[in-house]
């Protein structure tokens, strides 16, 4: 029942009984490539905006210098923190800790690999040393005031949107080493891609990337080799986990920050909560691009918004963004909803809403395949909508 994907074709009769909207081909309606890519800025920027707004706590920053400086993981008790602003560029250090009691281990092996890797990708881009910062967790949210660290965790968002790169430093055990050597996305890494903190920490850095248009730069840097023959040292590499080109980004749904492992079980809820948060920002953005898409272009005739996370709950903003437009509805034909969050009261909404709306007389592909969450239920409401 998860797999839906359906084809109906709609009769002369039943077509006739609503006024089409006729396109002149002839129309200079459609708007330039340039201006379209402008509003999708424009667009962009207010979510981008929005997303800012829910900020509780200033985002505190390690100037580059300071960091290295230091000569080990810093701690916010270290006060070498200060505020983040426009001019830095952030290099955002997502982790899983190497000790029980502190972020790294008693040798400073992480420390060193941060540094390295900061190093490298100020190296690989371009940047001006004096404007890189570093965010992490340890360092730039209070450890010692519990109201500071509560404003902080509920940030994370914001202080996602503010960063411009994710470094994840990778451990020397081989097995570490075996997985990252290979690893296309940093859910594949050991020790930290099964880990729900580590996982909401590159969800939402990867959604900001996607809201903001921009590649989304998550690196991570260790060893691709274990210690070889004759004690040679291992070799260490800076590597993309995901590519620049990577557009759309869709999320294995069975490993969305939430479900993922969690030392402390009440921590969940807190997951739960912020995924949401940053999941309404990203699934409305989908939306109005569409619609912006569907407005600047005459002749598309696809909704597309496949693994875009769109819930129940978003199939009335869908309904009420895009198919109450008479001109706009009449001419979509392919609705694409694979791999989301739909489940069977969100069906019987796009049933009521969307597919049996009078004014969507050319749609006749819809893709609901990939929705865990449809099940027979699902099935039924859409096989009812379609005997109207």
């Amino acid at each position: 029942p998860c797999a839906c994907a359906l084809q109906w074709q709609t009769s002369h009769e039943a077509r006739a009984q609503v006024n089409r909207p006729r396109l002149d081909s002839g129309s200079s309606v459609e708007i330039s490539k340039t201006e379209t890519l402008a509003n999708l800025g424009q667009l962009s920027q207010r979510v981008y905006d929005q997303i800012l707004s829910v900020e509780q706590w200033p985002m505190q920053i390690v100037p580059s210098s300071s960091f290295f400086d230091i000569g080990r993981f810093p701690r916010s008790s270290d006060n070498i923190t200060r505020l983040c602003t426009e001019s830095d560029t952030v290099i955002f250090v997502s982790h899983r800790w190497w000790d029980d009691h502190c972020p790294d281990n008693a040798a400073g092996e992480k420390y060193a690999r941060v540094c390295k890797g900061v190093k490298r990708i100020m190296s690989k881009h371009s940047l001006d040393a004096s404007q890189v910062a570093i965010w992490c967790d340890w360092a730039c949210i209070s450890q010692d005031d519990p109201t500071e660290l509560r404003l902080g965790i509920d940030s994370l968002i914001a202080y996602a949107a503010r960063s411009d790169y994710i470094l994840i430093p990778v451990a020397s055990d081989p097995v570490s080493v075996q997985n990252f050597r290979i690893a296309e996305n940093p859910i594949a890494l050991n020790n930290y891609g099964e880990r729900a903190w580590c996982r909401l920490e590159v969800y939402m850095f990867m959604c900001v990337s996607e809201v903001r248009q921009r590649p989304p730069r998550c690196y991570g840097f260790g060893p691709i080799d274990c210690e070889g023959f004759l004690g040679r040292k291992p070799r260490e590499r800076l590597l993309p986990l995901y590519t620049s080109s990577t557009k759309d980004i869709a999320f294995d749904l069975d490993r969305l920050p939430s479900m993922g492992e969690l030392t402390v079980e009440a921590d969940r809820s807190i997951i739960q909560d912020t995924e949401e948060n940053m999941r309404n920002f990203y699934v409305h953005r989908a939306i109005l691009e569409q619609r912006l898409k569907l407005e600047t272009n005459v002749r598309r005739r696809k909704c597309r918004l496949s693994g875009k996370q769109v819930r129940c709950i978003d199939i009335h903003l869908l309904a009420e963004t895009i198919f109450l437009d008479a001109e706009m509805a009449s001419r979509v034909a392919y609705l694409h909803l694979d791999s989301n969050l739909i489940g069977p009261a969100g069906t019987k909404i796009l049933m009521d809403e969307v597919v049996c709306n009078p004014i969507a007389q050319s749609l006749t592909m819809l893709d609901l395949s990939k929705n865990p969450g449809l099940g027979k239920e699902g099935v039924s409401y859409i096989a009812e909508g379609l005997t109207r």
